[in-house]
């Protein structure tokens, strides 16, 4: 008993020198006695209850300031998912960002990375809105070409043709289409032709034709042999009858070889000229008539499988009518300028 009393002497004085040595070296550090304990318990229960209401009051502000974020938020994406993005103008206006604008960026980034029902609509509402805010944006169709191009079957154009490019080749005309036949020098082409021959005669009868045919008529020929190209010279042996009938007869022609010969290329080649006192003869068949009736049958012409050749550019004067030393006759071409004939069409091929 007597050393446990000398003990707690002994503890309590080594307290004592501890507290009095801290205090001497730490003198503005604070030891808190045993007597000032029930006091600062007090001190803080008063500062703990006067700390309630405005951590209360901060509690509800920031809820709510959540809450107007929230519905801030909220409305931003409504606004974004019915229209367009524009930016604030005070975008343009600040030179550094603030909190503000910086969430309202990253709300345009999230807005923009969504795709919305509108953003098929309008350039107009873009323009519109651009407009209010002061900022230009241009149009998705100012950008892009959006529209789909019109396609347009390429013109054919004439080449030289190849040896033996008239094979599958059929000509159909009067006396000077037989002409060619003989002169033309276009080996291997077929020849449907003979004198006085005209449109309105040319489904009656027979006539013989080259190529080991022999005697067909015109509905034989074109119904049971096989051309890809055909050549008409018709019209100046009717060019006193009426012209509009006289047209509508040759159109009824081509639409009849087209329906026999779908995959065939068809020339319509004009009636050559007279020479000038030959015109001068007659106030029906003249130079003036026989360029009518080119005119209205080179309308049938498309450049596409229908192709108007006027061989006339290498026989004329100055006058439009056909050079005198052409012709024999006025009429039909000797044979030399007929050869000159056969070898002006081999520069007309369409391949």
């Amino acid at each position: 008993m007597k050393k446990f009393a000398l003990s707690l002497i002994s503890i309590i004085l080594t307290a004592a020198f501890f507290v009095t040595g801290y205090r001497y070296i730490f003198p503005s550090t604070r030891i808190m006695a045993l007597e000032d304990i029930p006091q600062r318990l007090s001190e803080l229960a008063e500062s703990e209850t006067d700390a309630q209401p405005a951590t209360q009051e901060l509690s509800t502000a920031g809820t709510t300031a959540v809450s107007a974020a929230t519905a801030t938020e909220a409305e931003t994406e409504a606004q974004a998912e019915s229209t367009t993005v524009a930016v604030p103008a005070t975008v343009a206006e600040t030179a550094a960002p603030s909190e503000t604008q910086t969430e309202a960026e990253t709300a345009v980034k999230t807005t923009t990375e969504k795709p919305t029902e509108t953003e098929t609509a309008k350039s107009s509402t873009t323009e519109a809105e651009s407009s209010s805010t002061g900022l230009s944006f241009p149009s998705l169709d100012s950008i892009f070409d959006m529209s789909i191009p019109s396609v347009t079957p390429g013109i054919r154009t004439f080449r030289q043709a190849p040896d033996d490019y008239f094979e599958d080749a059929l000509f159909i005309g009067d006396s000077r289409t037989e002409e060619l036949m003989e002169y033309g020098n276009l080996p291997g082409a077929t020849f449907f032709c003979k004198v006085g021959m005209s449109l309105y005669n040319m489904h009656k009868g027979t006539v013989k034709v080259n190529n080991g045919i022999g005697s067909v008529s015109f509905d034989s020929l074109i119904n049971n042999h096989r051309f890809r190209k055909v050549y008409i010279m018709l019209g100046v042996n009717e060019i006193g009858y009426a012209r509009q009938q006289t047209v509508n007869k040759y159109k009824a022609l081509i639409d009849e070889i087209k329906a026999a010969q779908p995959n065939s290329v068809i020339f319509i080649e004009a009636n050559i000229h007279l020479t000038a006192k030959e015109s001068a003869k007659s106030s029906e068949i003249n130079n003036k008539e026989i360029d009518d009736f080119n005119n209205k049958i080179s309308q049938f012409a498309d450049k596409k499988t229908v192709f108007y050749l006027d061989v006339n550019e290498i026989f004329d004067d100055d006058s439009g009518a056909l050079r005198s030393e052409c012709s024999g006759d006025g009429t039909h071409l000797k044979a030399k300028y007929t050869r000159e004939w056969g070898e002006w069409l081999k520069t007309k091929a369409i391949l």
